[in-house]
């Protein structure tokens, strides 16, 4: 057998290979993310409902920014998987979204090491920029940023901002940027 097929042929068994173990270990993440926003999801399950309307008092929302306040309430409400508002006006989203690795079983600790976590992973920080990146006019975020000290840079950044406030400063900052004919 000719040399140059030999190595052709180890080529591509190495390419099968590391195809394969990339995705097993995605499919690793993708189970461990999704127990996570499960152990997430279960939380609220628990919880009371904070009805919306008193939800955009206590956070005394302007009537001109009222229904996407609305609109965002229900899309992250639905995003966390519950038919109605389980977040509370002055809680910020990193303690409601963050999972703990006391939250999994002692079975999953070896997942967890896997992924390299140390104390703890916050979910659905994406979902909820991805929310708000599809909804808004993006003429408006040039003015949202000037009113920071330090905008953020990247999706990561945004994500980080986003989990660092509470639902109130989360609608303040996020509703004058939503495109009312996006959202109906």
């Amino acid at each position: 057998m000719p040399t140059s097929l030999v190595i052709a042929i180890i080529f591509a068994s190495l390419i099968i290979l590391v195809t394969c173990t990339a995705n097993a270990l995605n499919r690793n993440s993708r189970l461990f993310l999704q127990t996570a926003e499960a152990i997430v999801r279960e939380k609220l399950t628990k919880r009371d409902e904070y009805p919306v309307e008193q939800l955009l008092i206590d956070c005394n929302i302007p009537e001109q920014y009222r229904n996407e306040s609305i609109f965002l309430i229900k899309r992250i409400y639905e995003l966390l998987g519950q038919t109605k508002n389980k977040l509370h006006p002055d809680e910020l989203f990193s303690t409601i979204l963050r999972v703990q690795k006391a939250d999994f079983s002692p079975s999953q600790h070896k997942a967890w090491e896997k992924e390299g976590l140390l104390e703890y992973i916050e979910v659905f920080g994406d979902g909820i920029f991805a929310i708000v990146e599809k909804h808004s006019a993006p003429e408006r975020w040039n003015s949202a940023w000037r009113g920071m000290s330090t905008p953020p840079k990247n999706e990561d950044e945004w994500i980080d901002y986003i989990l660092s406030t509470t639902l109130c400063k989360f609608l303040h900052f996020f509703a004058p940027m939503m495109d009312i004919e996006r959202i109906q």
